[in-house]
């Protein structure tokens, strides 16, 4: 008996959260399968989105991933020299958008750091975590649209530099 009730667990949850859970109470106590499926069904749109945002930060393998990150000049040449994008102090920050061939204003809100003037775009040779993606804050106090990823302190990526230059 119990074990036909684990398919109502998540709706129970989900009712809890919204203030209808004495609804699904009364419908369970009642035997009231309509009003049950009605609650349950409310939630279907809204557990769906919830379990998209508890994925929406994780981690994953970054081999063969391909990614743009934006730099100052002395990394961007370091880069350049040694083909490998180190993280050394604090989170390494790239983004999977390509906004970097126009002087347009999304093009400026999508750099993390307004001296970051030189990008490298890039596909990931080794296998390496690489963590989220969160949104990308702007300058003007919203998100660009943008998503952002990173690698922890310490970690390194081997890379094939795709393309290359300075933003104007």
């Amino acid at each position: 008996m119990a074990v036909s009730f684990i398919p109502l667990v998540g709706p129970i949850l989900a009712c809890v959260v919204d203030g209808t859970f004495v609804d699904m109470i009364n419908a369970l106590k009642n035997g009231d399968w309509a009003m049950l499926g009605m609650c349950a069904l409310g939630f279907v749109p809204g557990m769906k989105q919830a379990k998209m945002g508890l994925k929406a930060v994780g981690s994953f393998s970054g081999k063969g991933q391909k990614f743009i990150r934006y730099m100052g000049e002395k990394e961007y040449k370091s880069v350049l020299k040694t083909k490998t994008v180190q993280s050394m102090s604090g989170r390494t920050y790239m983004t999977k958008n390509t906004f970097r061939d126009s002087d347009t204003m999304l093009s400026r809100l999508n750099k993390p750091n307004p001296s970051d003037r030189c990008f490298v775009e890039f596909k990931v040779k080794n296998e390496v975590q690489i963590h989220g993606p969160s949104r990308v804050a702007s300058n003007t106090g919203g998100s660009t649209g943008a998503w952002e990823y990173w690698i922890e302190e310490g970690d390194s990526l081997s890379i094939d530099i795709l393309s290359h230059g300075r933003l104007p």
